[in-house]
Parts: C-alpha cells; structure tokens; sequence
C-alpha cells in the first residue's frame, strides 16, 4: 500500500467538476494514483500546494457541493 508521494493538481480553485472527475494525481516510485471528486462540485480551496510531498489520509481538497455557496467537505487523500 503507498503511504506518501508527490501530489500533481489537475485543476484550478473556482474549477467545476464532475463526480469521479480527476482533480489531483498522487505520484509515487511505484505507481501513479488518481484523487477524484466524490461529487459535482467547484474546488474552492486546496489544502496542499501542487508538488507537495504528502501522507495517506491528507486532506487534498475543499469541494463545494451546493448552489448557495454554503458549508465545503474535505476529500480525502486515498
């Protein structure tokens, strides 16, 4: 099981995106991971900057999930 590895962002604060679209991508020595959004949404923060050297169970993301602008959930490293 992979425990850290550099991340790559995908995409932009203020991006829409899809459920199961790609936002960031986990590189490792080993293999290369996929973080995908749990739901549509509009990335409003990243919680780590592109090329940083993260751990499993991170926070990558805050994704806003409702029209109104309202509370924003964390997405999960893997």
């Amino acid at each position: 099981s992979v425990k850290e590895g550099t991340i790559r962002l995908l995409k932009k604060v203020g991006d829409k995106v899809s459920v199961d679209e790609a936002i960031a991508e986990i590189e490792t020595d080993k293999a290369n991971l996929s973080i995908n959004a749990p739901e549509a949404g509009t990335i409003e923060a990243y919680l780590v900057a592109d090329s940083d050297n993260v751990t499993s169970g991170v926070h990558v993301a805050k994704l806003n999930t409702s029209a109104d602008a309202k509370p924003v959930s964390g997405l999960l490293l893997y």
